[in-house]
This record gives structure tokens, C-alpha cells and sequence, in this order.
């Protein structure tokens, strides 16, 4: 049985931004053939925490020798890197915004302020490269051409449409900024697995391409925690 929690080791250690992040994760993994239990995962509430998580275990490790934080790009990517390039700069680590932009994410070995040696890690969501989050990596491991899939844009559509007129409808759904979110659960609702999670959609192959920028992550993830 699969360790929980605290019984988990920390040695590997890799800090995201919320509960949805960490079990799309798990369930990846599984995918790659690893284990629940080989990397702690702690999903910290927002991209802020994450990122502060990451500095601060950065600079007093314990236990911890490989290390990575996954955040999301959302509208600004190049905001998103520079969290990152403050964060390890009041550790007295200097890395420049080309180094955070390669589509095969950032690994770099590191000696912190106390001696310790450790490899550290960056992703940020969809492919490093872009504007988006974990729901646009999501997207590209679906079949475009997908049956159900197709149906859910135009749904949308007729929902945005009627709330332009109806007061009630617009105060209701969701945020122009959220409509990738919106889209990929309606996906997941419509689906034969309609009250699961994305971790769990993911496990239930809902999500059944692997991308190119899927491939580029697995490699990334694969270099950072098991070499």
C-alpha cells in the first residue's frame, strides 16, 4: 500500500500550486511507471506559496536532494519566470529569464548557502514556453477531433452569448479568465466519469495523447527526480 503524507520521504520534494496540480501528478506518474510514494508533492494553495516553499527548502534542505517547483504561466509567463529569478536570488542562486525558457524546463546542481548539494527544478505550466496553466497541458492530451470533446466550445459559446443579454446567467458563470477551466471540467462532466477530479480523469485516460509537450515534461520530471 502507498505511503500518505508525512510518512512519505522527502528527498524528493516538489512543491505546486494547489490539490488538482498534485493529483494530475500522481496520476502521471502512475502513467511514467512510478510510484505514489517516491516524491513528496506538496500542493501549497497558490503560485506565491509554492514558490516561497521552494526558496525556503532551498535554503535549509533536511532531508531533501532533488527539488522542483511547477507553477503556472496563467497570462504572463514572463511574470511567472521572474517569481522564480527573485526567489532564488535571496538565496544567492542567479539564474537568468533565458535559462527558465527552454522547452525542456530548468535543472540546474546547486551547492546552497549551507553546503548542501542539491538538484533543483522548474516547470512552468503548459510547456515553459507559453501563457496558460495545467489545464492547456491538459487540452493537448486530448484528441482534437474527439466526439464529445467537440461539443464542449459550442456550448460555451451559446452559454456566453445568452449571458451577454440575460444579467442573472453573466453573474453567475464563470470569469472570461477561468473559461479553460470552464471548458475542461464540462469536458470531464460530460464524459462517462462525470464527478471525478482531473487527477482522476487523467487515471481514467480522458486524456489519452501524449503530447510533444508532454514528452518534453516526462523528460524533464524523469531528469530531475530519477537520474
Amino acid at each position: 500500500m502507498a505511503k500518505k503524507g508525512n510518512d512519505i520521504s522527502k528527498e524528493r520534494l516538489l512543491y505546486v500550486e494547489g490539490p488538482n496540480d498534485k493529483w494530475v501528478l500522481i496520476s502521471l506518474k502512475d502513467q511514467y511507471g512510478h510510484p505514489e510514494d517516491d516524491i513528496y508533492i506538496g500542493d501549497k494553495g497558490n503560485c506565491d506559496k509554492a514558490v516561497t516553499a521552494f526558496g525556503t527548502t532551498l535554503s535549509n534542505p533536511i532531508e531533501t536532494k532533488k527539488l522542483g517547483v511547477i507553477i503556472d504561466a496563467d497570462t504572463d509567463i514572463s511574470s511567472a519566470r521572474q517569481r522564480i529569478i527573485n526567489e532564488l536570488h535571496n538565496y544567492n542562486i542567479n539564474i537568468t529569464e533565458n535559462e527558465l525558457s527552454r522547452e525542456g524546463g530548468f535543472i540546474k546542481d546547486i551547492i546552497n548557502q549551507s553546503g548542501c548539494a542539491l538538484r533543483i527544478g522548474v516547470w512552468i505550466m503548459p510547456d515553459n514556453v507559453s501563457t496558460g496553466r495545467l489545464e492547456d497541458f491538459l487540452f493537448r492530451k486530448i484528441n482534437p477531433e474527439d466526439d464529445l470533446f467537440v461539443q464542449v466550445d459550442p456550448a460555451l459559446i451559446t452559454l456566453e452569448d445568452t449571458a451577454k443579454t440575460n444579467a442573472q446567467v453573466a453573474e453567475k458563470m464563470y470569469a472570461p479568465i477561468h473559461r479553460d477551466k470552464a471548458k475542461l471540467h464540462t469536458y470531464i462532466a460530460w464524459s462517462s466519469h462525470p464527478d471525478v477530479s482531473m487527477g482522476i480523469a487523467v487515471k481514467a485516460n480522458l486524456f489519452p495523447i501524449e503530447s510533444t509537450e508532454e514528452q518534453l515534461f516526462r523528460s524533464w520530471l524523469e531528469e530531475l527526480f530519477y537520474t
